[in-house]
């Protein structure tokens, strides 16, 4: 909303100018991203979790030394822990 005095010849303040904006279709277009965005994040958190504990899991194999990591997934892991 804005609020402009509107003045007489002399410079006295004669009135008001009032003008609004219809902001409907802004509002409801950043609730849409707002609602994208959530729903991306939430379908992405259970695969990368999973792929996570799955590095960790190779990981501390690797480090006890039971079951060696090849060099080329140590690479990949250290890589994907990093990012």
């Amino acid at each position: 909303m804005r609020i402009t005095t509107i003045r007489d010849a002399r410079g006295r303040p004669c009135g008001r100018l009032v003008a609004t904006q219809n902001i409907t279709e802004r509002k409801r277009a950043e609730e849409l991203r707002h609602d994208l965005i959530h729903t991306m994040v939430h379908d992405l958190r259970g695969p990368l979790t999973s792929i996570f504990a799955s590095l960790q899991m190779m990981r501390e194999a690797g480090a006890s030394g039971s079951n060696p990591i090849p060099p080329a997934v140590r690479c990949f892991a250290s890589r994907f822990r990093a990012s």
